[in-house]
């Protein structure tokens, strides 16, 4: 019994912490996950739009069962799969790579500081990743479920009509 208790001790000591990304990070994923990867409508039309939406938005633990609800997720199964993926980045090897991943991997498995991912959830309902792909996947490889920003469309899309209605 002690065994038992010690090793759930550790598990809970290295859970990973997962905070909400730093106003740099945020930034770059609008310039780079939001501005390069649009959507059919422009609910942030500025950074500044963005930055509100994020900081209001909710967040939601993803268990593998939602995962498999969200589009555009790679859910690579080992590390090789996962570099595999990342080579095919623009952003290979400049800002992703095998350092980066191995540094990503480590955060995770001993109970480091990870920025949320952020999902969206579509004006239909449905959730798609923006951002924290990597980190989802890496999560998952090591029995963590992810804790994740879910910014909701649905609200942002209403609001907008709403504005432009009154105006």
């Amino acid at each position: 019994m002690k065994t038992f208790y010690r090793l759930s001790q550790a598990l809970s000591e290295a859970a990973v912490k997962w905070v909400r990304p730093a106003l740099a990070s945020l930034q770059q994923e609008y310039a780079v996950e939001y501005k390069k990867h649009p959507l059919d409508t422009d609910p942030f039309p500025t950074v500044e739009d963005f930055l509100k939406a994020v900081s209001q938005s909710k967040t939601m633990t993803i268990t593998a069962e939602i995962d498999k609800q969200i589009l555009n997720r790679s859910r690579s199964k080992t590390m090789g799969q996962l570099l595999g993926l990342i080579k095919t980045y623009r952003s290979y090897p400049q800002y992703r790579n095998e350092k980066t991943l191995a540094n990503l991997e480590k955060l995770i498995t001993t109970g480091g500081v990870v920025e949320m991912p952020i999902v969206y959830r579509l004006e239909n309902g449905e959730f798609r990743i923006m951002s924290g792909n990597t980190r989802m996947d890496i999560a998952f490889m090591h029995g963590t479920n992810p804790t994740v920003i879910i910014l909701d469309l649905r609200k942002t899309v209403k609001s907008k009509l709403a504005k432009s209605k009154v105006r």
